[in-house]
């Protein structure tokens, strides 16, 4: 019973671990796209509303990056949204491509009541 213990402990590191590297990661992406702007003459107020925007978009999609009942479906929503952008001028790299480290909920078994 303890290597259990020991084994959903060590668990809850890795994936707390895993999420602060993504927090870093979004908060380094988001200071350089906000440099990036302000060297093209945005201004605060401007980038502000991006950042905010961006935000609320990125909460909207979280839960194509965890394993839920929808991840699927907000995936595919993401695709569709960048498929739309990118159209035929470039190939288009599908999210399990761009996020191969994602776990995505399988269909395996029945979700626990």
């Amino acid at each position: 019973m303890r290597n259990c213990w020991r084994e959903s402990k060590q668990k809850a590191i890795q994936v707390e671990c895993f999420n602060e590297g993504i927090r870093q990661g979004q908060q380094y992406a988001l200071d350089i796209i906000e440099v990036a702007l302000h060297r093209q003459g945005w201004g605060y107020d401007r980038i502000k509303r991006l950042v905010d925007q961006v935000s609320e978009i990125a909460d909207y999609y979280a839960p194509c990056m965890r394993p839920c009942m929808e991840q699927d479906v907000f995936q595919e929503r993401l695709d569709a949204e960048l498929r739309d952008i990118v159209k035929d001028r470039q190939e288009f790299a599908t999210f399990a491509q761009r996020y191969p480290l994602v776990i995505n909920a399988g269909y395996e078994r029945m979700p626990k009541r």
